[in-house]
């Protein structure tokens, strides 16, 4: 399977896998899993999955979490522009179905908030684990994605660290000009 894109997102985007995964994971086979994940390019479909894999009540320690943070470290360093790429676009779909007003159901919307709850936690845990690792820092400077991701985070109620708003700050601010007194 490794390094076959279509087997690698059916794999790690089945609901029964997923939920093994969040249940039964542990330490031993983080190794396999990671080479698995890895081997493929980031898409918006796998990324999707693979945030899904801890669950909320999953500590940062957790080797689910620990596996998440495994994956982006990888594609961070040998896909960065890819994962970039599927991070912006999950993002924006997730806030696209949370603020949208109709045409979405309940459990649409309920998905959407949990997928961008953990996007945001995992995301927020990546940054801070990898010792704001030059990888991590690196998608933070992406400024569209770094505000789209703390709407969302303010939208699900997980706080984006203060450090990430520097990227909302570095607006320039014009100057006022007064009218001058005096006459030509």
């Amino acid at each position: 399977m490794s390094g076959r894109q279509d087997r690698i997102e059916n794999f790690f985007s089945a609901p029964n896998n997923i939920n093994m995964l969040q249940s039964n994971f542990c330490d031993e086979i983080l190794p396999p899993l990671l080479n698995i994940a890895s081997s493929s390019r980031p898409s918006y479909r796998l990324l999707e999955a693979i945030i899904q894999i801890p669950s909320s009540s999953h500590l940062p320690d957790h080797p689910c979490c620990r596996f998440v943070i495994a994956v982006l470290n990888q594609w961070a360093t040998v896909w960065f522009e890819l994962l970039r790429q599927a991070m912006g676009e999950l993002v924006s779909a997730v806030l696209d179905v949370i603020e949208s007003e109709m045409d979405d159901t309940d459990e649409d919307r309920n998905m959407a908030e949990s997928i961008g709850s953990q996007c945001v936690v995992l995301l927020t845990n990546w940054w801070m684990k990898s010792h704001r690792s030059q990888a991590a820092d690196d998608l933070l400077q992406d400024r569209a994605l770094i505000l789209q991701v703390m709407q969302l985070g303010g939208l699900v109620g997980k706080p984006c660290p203060k450090e990430w708003s520097h990227v909302d700050n570095n607006r320039k601010k014009r100057g006022i000009m007064v009218d001058s007194d005096e006459s030509e």
